[in-house]
């Protein structure tokens, strides 16, 4: 015998999640399927052996994808708005446009990382590049510094050369991180 099914119908699942669209904003998915499992609702859905279940936001998930039920509320992580250009691709440009912008920006967001943003706008084009590689992979982790270190997406174009990435070169110490 397999596993219980949980039985949700697609039309009440459809009405309470536009119903929730129409009502609310959510910053992405996963907040509208959490706010989805709180409603009372929830709270009497049974699987198909008949017993009550707690519903998960992946059970939300999955029958959102299962029914093709269409979502305004966009997908991804809630990120740095990127109205600006990236650090590295503004210090690209040789005209630098839009860097004093974006490193205001960046200090407002981060400002623990004070000394970092000064350094992008050092005359020393090497000092400048490295400092950007590391507010890239910062802002990528969304200032996470713990998250960069243990940083595991190789197909990165900045893996290889990040100062910040630990274990990708077991000859460095932790003073050069």
């Amino acid at each position: 015998m397999g596993r219980a099914k949980i039985l949700i119908s697609k039309t009440e699942l459809t009405r309470i999640i536009e119903e929730a669209e129409a009502n609310n904003s959510f910053d992405n998915q996963s907040k509208l399927f959490e706010f989805v499992c709180d409603l009372p609702w929830s709270k009497s859905v049974l699987n198909s052996a008949g017993k009550r279940v707690d519903l998960t936001p992946q059970n939300i998930r999955s029958r959102v994808e299962e029914f093709s039920i269409s979502l305004k509320t966009g997908k991804g992580k809630v990120r740095v708005s990127r109205t600006t250009p990236g650090p590295l691709k503004v210090l690209n440009n040789d005209n630098f446009a839009g860097l004093p912008d974006q490193i205001e920006r960046l200090r407002k967001v981060y400002p623990k990382h004070q000394k970092l943003l000064a350094d992008m706008q050092s005359p020393n084009r090497r000092v400048a590049l490295e400092a950007a590689v590391k507010m890239n992979c910062i802002t990528c982790s969304n200032g996470q510094l713990d998250l960069v270190k243990t940083c595991f997406v190789k197909d990165c174009v900045f893996y290889h050369i990040s100062p910040l990435v630990k274990g990708k070169e077991d000859d460095r110490t932790e003073e050069e991180l």
